[in-house]
């Protein structure tokens, strides 16, 4: 029998009972990550940069770790950075935080009601602000100006050509709808076209954004002139 989940583990399936097929699909999707993906796998689970990540040596905690890490997305944008998640549990809130601190998140946004406790962001010095809104839908205008003010705070009212050094949480229940479309009224905000936020965040995010996300994108006008391109 598998050992009860501890708030390291991956809540979904225990990693320990994952099939030889499993284990081979894992191997093939970590082939399709960018390189810098693969630093930051390599970073997190402490292996050398030029060591091959081997799956079948790996203990079941390393393994979920792998596999909490490529659930979320990272859109980067200038110097604008997010990171996209689906929802976390209690008893995954560490491998949520160690990703967290990786990107050198301070602020994580949640738009769907917390089924966990904000205690484990607050001992890591991560703000958590709650900006919930209906699954599938597009955002309020409340929501997007709370929303838009925590980006300016975050990344400030123009964007620069320099590489990120800091990144916001963003997550909702999946990471495929609202946190996704909120990232792209951030983009659009500081200048970048519509149709190519979505493009850009679905490259990162398969299945993010539905039609009518997308059609609220496209007729979303920026009503912060502040927020610009330099």
């Amino acid at each position: 029998m598998a050992a009860e989940p501890t708030d390291q583990d991956e809540i979904f399936t225990d990693a320990s009972e994952l099939s030889e097929n499993d284990l081979f699909k894992l191997s093939l999707e970590l082939t399709k990550l960018p390189k810098e993906e693969l630093d930051s796998i390599r970073k997190i689970i402490g292996v050398a940069p030029t060591e091959d990540i081997d799956i079948s040596s790996l203990d079941p905690k390393t393994l979920n770790r792998i596999r909490m890490y490529m659930r979320h997305s990272v859109i980067r944008w200038k110097n604008l950075q997010f990171v996209v998640m689906d929802t976390p549990k209690n008893k995954s809130m560490n491998a949520y935080v160690q990703i967290c601190k990786h990107y050198n998140v301070t602020t994580v946004c949640c738009l769907t009601r917390p089924e966990y406790s904000k205690q484990k962001f607050e001992e890591n010095g991560i703000d958590l602000h709650v900006l919930e809104f209906q699954d599938g839908s597009s955002p309020p205008s409340v929501v997007v100006k709370q929303w838009l003010k925590l980006v300016k705070a975050e990344f400030g009212s123009k964007t620069t050509n320099e590489e990120p050094t800091s990144a916001i949480g963003v997550h909702c229940a999946a990471g495929l709808g609202r946190a996704p479309v909120l990232v792209a009224v951030a983009l659009v905000e500081y200048g970048l076209d519509a149709l190519k936020a979505v493009e850009l965040i679905r490259e990162k995010r398969r299945g993010a954004i539905n039609q009518r996300q997308l059609h609220y994108l496209r007729k979303y006008e920026p009503d912060d002139n502040s927020c610009t391109i330099s």
